[in-house]
């Protein structure tokens, strides 16, 4: 069993964009039970409505559900944005302005849980941008 550690560092000096000084340091272990994935998907521009506009990251069908760390970085060029959507229906028709869950920039990335309940998507406006996507199986509680 593996153990997968993020740790994230925020910090500011007095005056930089804060009156007072920051300094965030959080850090948090996650249990892997061994599956973990890490693939780079060509996202296609919209053009089309719901699911024809998007590429599928991840779907939680082939995890079982199983809940995990997800990574997702827009590896592209400047300019080239990705919105990422999530399928809360699970009917594979995406309402682009009620399922929107994060816009990532190229060159930014994120971290977060993900429950496993529902399919990821992403639509990018211009380019065709690479997304990043790892994926980091939590073993069971």
């Amino acid at each position: 069993m593996a153990t997968l550690t993020v740790t994230t560092t925020i910090s500011s000096p007095a005056g930089d964009i804060l009156s007072d000084a920051l300094a965030l340091n959080l850090s948090n272990a996650y249990a892997l039970d061994g599956d973990v994935s890490m693939d780079l998907v060509e996202v296609s521009t919209g053009a089309g409505a719901g699911d024809a506009a998007m590429t599928l990251l991840i779907a939680n069908s082939g995890r079982g559900t199983k809940s995990g760390i997800l990574y997702l970085k827009n590896t592209g060029a400047t300019g080239e944005t990705i919105t990422v959507y999530t399928d809360t229906g699970d009917d594979n028709t995406i309402t682009l302005a009620d399922e929107d869950f994060l816009t990532i920039k190229a060159g930014e990335f994120a971290i977060f849980p993900w429950a496993g309940t529902h399919d990821l998507w992403a639509s990018t406006a211009a380019g065709a941008p690479k997304m990043e996507v790892g994926y980091f199986a939590e073993s069971a509680a």
